[in-house]
């Protein structure tokens, strides 16, 4: 199933890869199906894919895959075990990012075994056209609804919103993952973890006519012998779009059907999600890829983009003349891609550069009718990707 042009398809699915719920031998085959099922969608964030991975990626076919950190299921001798978080995706992972895996800074073993598994949050920026790009995010909270659990699940989401402002601060967001949340429940905070990051939850959206159930209402439960979209599961899909991208969701859909062995049991003692998303570009603006390595830290003047601004910064803007390509060199260097050389060039064939060529390179044009007003990438000591941000020229210019 391939998503037609600026749109995709997405799923969330705990795939019940805990060592001691049951024999090996018995999760073998129904790890094999969900890695041949899931290739139905374009990006595949899965949690607990631990101690039977190779089975898992044996059977799909995504042609972009994070590795796994590790199949231990639990803390060992002092050695963490896995976070069994990855993401599969048909769209490519960025050149200019990694796939990166954080552990919860707070956990709870008060009832379950929360603090023995690596659990904690991933990211990796996904390209789903050129120079449009999401930050793609799982997750797997802290489990069960004591006390002391539901306080450690507010603070991995309170964790987790402090990250996303930090490194996608004006990127679009897609958060997929095992949030082990419910709106019903009074000591969850999901709503304020969706309120403080501005994110749409898929399933509120579109199967509530965005209005999420109240605190202490009572609990939404599937009945798995006729699962319906109204019940309400913790695998959760969120989004958000930006400056640049008007991300939009279509559709959500429990897949619990989707997930059935012949025999009509589970594949997993979880319920999988999917939403199929769509989604357009402001007119006014252009971005260009980042070209470059995954080094250092991640910057962008997209939230202050806008048609009409010119750049002053660079010497040889001035009067009608306007910023309209970048040429950039890129090479390693201490064992680190840099940016090497820059050459801004206008549209009166004046230009300004600087550094070293190397054999990588390209060259970043502004559409017609644009100019270049900023940058988006990574630099840290150095400049370690580059890309540009080109806006409409106003009328009057």
């Amino acid at each position: 199933m391939t998503a037609p042009a600026n749109t995709f398809t997405a799923l969330s699915y705990n795939i019940g890869g805990l060592a001691g719920l049951v024999s090996t031998n018995d999760r073998v085959g129904p790890v094999k199906e969900i890695g041949k099922r899931i290739a139905d969608w374009d990006i595949v964030n899965v949690q607990e894919d631990l101690y039977l991975h190779a089975f898992l990626y044996d059977a799909d076919t995504h042609a972009y895959r994070s590795e796994s950190d590790g199949g231990v299921t639990y803390r060992r001798n002092g050695v963490d075990g896995g976070s069994g978080l990855n993401t599969l995706s048909r769209l490519p992972f960025s050149n200019t990012s990694t796939f990166g895996r954080t552990k919860w800074v707070e956990c709870s073993n008060f009832d379950g075994r929360d603090c023995d598994i690596s659990k904690g949050f991933s990211l990796v920026e996904i390209q789903i056209a050129d120079g449009v790009s999401l930050d793609v995010y799982n997750l797997h909270a802290d489990t069960v609804f004591t006390a002391e659990d539901e306080k450690a699940r507010a603070a991995n989401l309170a964790q987790l919103g402090d990250f996303i402002a930090a490194n996608s601060a004006s990127n679009a967001v897609l958060v997929m993952g095992d949030t082990n949340t419910k709106y019903t429940s009074a000591g969850d905070t999901i709503r304020e973890f969706l309120d403080g990051q501005k994110l749409t939850d898929a399933w509120v959206q579109t199967i509530r006519k965005g209005k999420a159930p109240e605190k202490g209402s009572p609990e939404l439960k599937c009945d798995l012998a006729a699962v319906t979209n109204d019940c309400e599961v913790s695998n959760r899909i969120l989004f958000r779009g930006n400056n640049y991208i008007n991300l939009a969701v279509d559709t959500w859909n429990n897949e619990h059907k989707a997930f059935l062995a012949a025999d009509g049991k589970t594949l997993s003692n979880n319920v999988p999600v999917s939403s199929k998303f769509s989604w357009t570009l402001n007119p006014d603006l252009h971005l260009s890829n980042a070209y470059g390595g995954p080094h250092a830290v991640w910057f962008s003047d997209i939230a202050l983009a806008a048609p009409g601004q010119t750049v002053t910064s660079v010497t040889i803007r001035s009067g009608r003349w306007l910023i309209t390509s970048m040429e950039l060199h890129w090479g390693s260097h201490k064992g680190k891609t840099r940016i090497f050389y820059l050459k801004f060039s206008t549209n009166k064939d004046h230009f300004v550069e600087g550094g070293h060529r190397t054999a990588a390179s390209t060259i970043a044009k502004a559409p017609d009718g644009f100019q270049l007003v900023g940058f988006h990438g990574r630099s840290g000591d150095e400049i370690d990707a580059l890309g540009a941000i080109f806006t409409k020229v106003a009328a009057s210019t």
